[in-house]
């Protein structure tokens, strides 16, 4: 009996925020405005997924923020050549 009610209970909480989530009571935002920017954007966003997260820092640091890879090798705790190699296959993933 006790369970039933607390289950019930807790069914009725849910469906009320639920309804609560459901009604936005401000005024709703115009669709964002696409741009060729955004393309470039989202196609890199999925060459990044498909990376390893080595592979990722590798190539983000030193193709995109110019680090150099002895302070690349330093952060995964990697010699500075295989940080050149997780970086170059990075690259031949993109």
């Amino acid at each position: 009996m006790l369970a039933r009610i607390v289950t019930r209970l807790c069914l009725d909480h849910i469906k009320s925020a639920r309804v609560h989530r459901e009604i936005y009571p401000g005024t709703w935002l115009p669709e964002p405005v696409e741009d060729e920017d955004d393309d470039l954007t989202l196609t890199l966003m999925m060459v990044l997924e498909r990376l390893s997260p080595l592979e990722r820092t590798a190539f983000l640091l030193h193709d995109v923020f110019d680090v150099n890879f002895e302070e690349v090798a330093r952060i995964p705790d990697r010699d500075p050549a295989s940080c050149r190699q997780l970086a170059s296959r990075a690259r031949s993933c993109a």
